[in-house]
């Protein structure tokens, strides 16, 4: 039980990256498609 005190912390910089990442992976989508748009 006294692992859930260390939870919050660790669950908060997780969200924060998880955020960030599916940040990085929508604009990384989006030049994808606009260059295959472009290429074609």
């Amino acid at each position: 039980m006294s692992i859930l005190c260390f939870l919050p912390p660790y669950f908060e910089s997780i969200y924060i990256l998880l955020a960030l990442y599916v940040d990085n992976f929508y604009y990384v989508f989006l030049c994808f498609v606009i260059i295959l748009l472009f290429s074609v």
